[in-house]
């Protein structure tokens, strides 16, 4: 493990060169473990790991095609045929309303669920990642189907029930729920289905609740800040506070004992980089830009060296795959690279090698692409979105 004395000693061309070297051999190696993991029977079909407790599905066949993009390995992989038999996999199960319902999932309760306190079959947030995963698929097959927007989980606010979204946030204190709500508040006022009382009540909450110390959200929480960023203050021209607070919080955390006592894992890094790779181009800080680079190459280095597995897939643990997604089994703990380690720990490698600018020294795709809306005919513009925001929470807004 480097200590952060070691790595911001380094000559940022010798980091770069050495962070290029292994991006360009672990391309080369996925190349070999995507062969590994496509279903022999339905080669449009890709499994989570070589070995497996669940049937190749939509969620880890949706893994691997993001993975054949992130590495420029899709031409090699992916024909019109292939394309063809993908497409109709999905409109098979296919139920309406883009609800997808893949046997793979549903043919067997995963141990523990009620324990858990679950509905069977499954309902809210774990409904809506499935029939987005579906469409996200259907749409890389080349369906040109026009699905509707997924439902809203029966327990979620809706237009109906708009009053009850403050009391239902703070009762839950789920930061993806949270910001998946207010982004429903956000296109319900821009189509002038609801005026912008329960919106600006939801997102003062968000505001009072980020810490001034850290920038951070849920106690300090990387996941959640993420969930924040990535749904409301990137997406939407929301202002936004602590921006230099947050980005030094990372750049300490990054380097201290408690960062990866026992291993990071995929989501953790993503969204840690996401956080800090938003911050740098899209706000002002005062961290030292060169030190950020370092780290951001020291963590490629780190990922490649530390998270490789035998078959040549990237293992979401220290001691193997993951074994677990949404809540379902879908793989035993070996020491094997699988859809979730080589996905995740991609699009983090990716945001770090971007950041740090490898575009002409590295074969993949770095072409990352954040999620930002847009005037799409709208009522309310995101202009007059942004404006309203500073005037009627200039309180708590500092931008």
């Amino acid at each position: 493990m480097y200590n952060k004395r070691h790595v911001l000693s380094r000559s940022l061309d010798s980091l770069k060169n050495e962070a290029a070297e292994k991006m360009n051999k672990k391309r080369d190696e996925i190349r070999e473990w995507i062969k590994l993991i496509r279903d022999e029977k339905t080669p449009y079909k890709f499994k989570w790991a070589v070995s497996t407790t669940r049937d190749a599905n939509v969620n880890s066949t949706g893994a691997a095609l993001a993975i054949l993009k992130y590495f420029k390995l899709w031409d090699e992989f992916i024909n019109e045929d292939i394309m063809r038999q993908g497409r109709e996999w999905m409109e098979s199960i296919h139920r309406g309303n883009s609800v997808f319902e893949d046997p793979a999932f549903f043919s067997r309760k995963p141990d523990g669920w009620d324990e858990k306190g679950l509905k069977w079959p499954p309902t809210s947030g774990h409904r809506e990642v499935l029939n987005r995963g579906g469409l996200f698929l259907y749409k890389h097959y080349g369906g040109e189907m026009d699905f509707e927007e997924p439902p809203i989980p029966p327990e979620w606010p809706t237009l109906e029930t708009i009053g009850t979204s403050l009391d239902w946030i703070k009762e839950t204190n789920n930061a993806s729920w949270t910001a998946k709500v207010i982004l429903s508040l956000i296109r319900w006022y821009r189509k002038g289905k609801t005026d912008d009382d329960m919106l600006l009540k939801c997102l003062r909450y968000v505001y009072e609740i980020q810490d001034p110390k850290t920038g951070m959200w849920h106690n300090d929480s990387i996941e959640a800040s993420f969930k924040y960023l990535v749904e409301l203050f990137f997406r939407y021209p929301l202002p936004f506070n602590y921006a230099n607070e947050m980005l030094t919080w990372h750049m300490d955390k990054v380097y201290s004992p408690g960062y990866e006592p026992n291993g990071t894992n995929p989501c953790q890094e993503i969204d840690f980089w996401y956080n800090v790779g938003m911050i740098v181009k899209e706000e002002e800080y005062d961290y030292p830009t060169e030190d950020i680079i370092k780290t951001a190459l020291w963590r490629i280095i780190h990922i490649i060296d530390y998270y490789s597995a035998p078959d040549g897939g990237l293992k979401a643990a220290l001691e193997g795959c993951e074994t677990t997604w949404m809540d379902w089994d879908i793989s035993p703990r070996i020491n094997q690279g699988g859809t979730v380690g080589t996905s995740g720990y991609g699009i983090a490698i990716i945001e770090c090698a971007d950041l740090a600018g490898l575009h002409d020294k590295v074969s993949w795709n770095l072409q990352w692409v954040k999620p930002k809306a847009q005037d799409e005919g709208d009522l309310i513009p995101l202009s007059a979105l942004e404006e309203l925001v500073k005037a009627k929470l200039s309180d708590v807004v500092n931008a």
